[in-house]
């Protein structure tokens, strides 16, 4: 079988399906109040243009960068298409932590959902894009982190220690 070739054409067309960074922003926002996250990050490919940078914060504050300019974006109501494109997503009550020892104390399930969402929603974005979602614990400061990129395993992070997960978990 011959290798499938791609031409600038087929490039072209996947570019203009591919969901606007405002578009992603307004995702990203219905995610975070949705999930009670304290903070959604997306780094957007938009391969051969240079990547774009959303930050969505626990109040809604949301930036976007695109090289050197940083925009503050507005919420805008939230509509069809952009609830849509939320996964499935509860708010859970913050797990406890123990930051020396890298454990986290939640309800059977609790993390998996969590973790299961993130990818849901990675599996949105166009190209090689990551996202990275904190979400609060019972230690404050101290955030349990889930990164997650297209056809790549998850990464969870508690404080500066990560832990990889298995390419089928959850």
């Amino acid at each position: 079988m011959a290798p499938e070739t791609r031409h600038k054409e087929d490039d072209a067309r996947v570019d203009a399906n591919a969901p606007r960074p405002d578009q992603i922003a307004a995702v990203l926002r219905l995610f975070v109040a949705r999930s009670g996250a304290a903070r959604a990050t997306a780094l957007i490919d938009r391969d051969p243009e240079p990547p774009v940078l959303v930050d969505c914060e626990e109040d809604g504050a949301t930036e976007m960068v695109e090289g050197e300019s940083v925009r503050h974006l507005a919420s805008a109501p939230e509509d069809e298409e952009v609830a849509a494109a939320v996964p499935d997503v509860r708010r859970l009550p913050p797990p406890a932590v123990d930051l020396a020892r890298g454990e986290v104390v939640a309800p059977v399930g609790a993390v998996a959902h969590l973790a299961t969402a993130v990818r849901g929603l990675a599996e949105r974005l166009p190209g090689r894009s990551v996202l990275t979602v904190q979400f609060p614990t019972q230690e404050g400061e101290a955030l349990l982190s889930v990164a997650a990129r297209t056809g790549e395993p998850l990464v969870l992070a508690l404080g500066d220690e990560q832990f990889p997960m298995p390419p089928d978990w959850p």
